[in-house]
């Protein structure tokens, strides 16, 4: 084993939970990357599937497979994967997202030339269940612009993520917290610095996006800051714009429209974007 991979720049932190169909591909793409000098962390958190199996399949000393059973939930994961890591930058990976080759590259190059940045996140690809282009996420690049509306939650994709690991052991994910992202993102944001590139480096697949999953996680998030803020008088008036966003979900979601929704909501994906998504299928072997 190197110097390199006993002391490696980045730590990736990929929490799975009966992935078979999809870990192959998360994998491949962090094996593609540009930037050589990283960790994979794997935790197979309560699979009954293959998943573990196959992550066990790889050779490459970069990566580090864990198990436990039963599941203990996707925040006790990545704070269980950030306790055993070793990278200067802490990223995170999703087990049915698919980097660019460039993805760890430029992030680590923006973040060494923008020290005072804390947690940085980049440009996304939203892939639709047939895996096709849906469209853009849409993107705040700067601190300010990402956190003018705290109380409506941030658009920073959480599977872009790579920030200091300073900042991620200092205030760490809330175990049991099903909005894992978005709480650690409002407990931080006065104290932090955050950023997004604009360049597309993830995939990021919404096939299993359903609507119960986007109401939960919308209702759980506002449901954490009444819990920090009793008798905000403010979020009143944010419970009804939660509502409202709820209610078109509901319509979208419901009626199989989802997609039809993702689409509207995004920017629009250019030319290049649908070449790069074509190559990196082609790359993984994704049909």
């Amino acid at each position: 084993m190197s110097i390199a991979n006993l002391n490696p720049k980045i730590s990736v932190l990929l929490p799975c939970l009966n992935a078979e169909r999809t870990i192959a591909f998360a994998i491949k793409s962090i094996l593609q990357q540009t930037e050589s000098s990283w960790e994979l962390l794997i935790l197979n958190d309560g699979s009954k599937d293959a998943t573990e199996t196959i992550a066990k399949s790889y050779s490459d000393p970069r990566i580090r497979v864990f198990s436990r059973q039963p599941t203990g939930g996707l925040a006790s994961g990545l704070n269980y994967l950030l306790s055993e890591s070793k990278g200067q930058w802490i990223a995170r990976m999703d087990q049915d997202d698919y980097a660019f080759p460039w993805r760890l590259e430029e992030q680590k190059r923006y973040l060494e030339e923008h020290l005072e940045v804390d947690l940085l996140a980049t440009g996304v690809l939203m892939i639709g269940k047939h895996n096709d282009v849906l469209a853009r996420f849409p993107v705040f690049e700067t601190h300010e612009e990402i956190t003018a509306k705290p109380e409506e939650g941030f658009l920073l994709p959480h599977p872009t993520w790579m920030g200091k690991r300073s900042w991620f052991l200092h205030w760490g994910y809330q175990n049991g917290c099903k909005t894992e992202d978005q709480e650690l993102l409002y407990r931080a944001y006065r104290s932090s610095r955050y950023a997004c590139l604009r360049k597309v480096c993830l995939a990021y697949s919404q096939a299993d996006l359903t609507v119960r999953k986007r109401l939960l996680r919308r209702w759980e998030f506002l449901e954490s800051i009444f819990r920090k803020k009793p008798g905000y008088k403010a979020l009143a008036q944010k419970s009804f714009t939660w509502a409202y966003k709820s209610c078109i979900d509901l319509i979208f979601f419901g009626t199989g429209q989802g997609e039809t929704l993702l689409k509207l909501w995004g920017t629009p994906a250019d030319p290049n974007d649908f070449v790069s998504w074509s190559q990196l299928k082609q790359d993984l072997g994704i049909l």
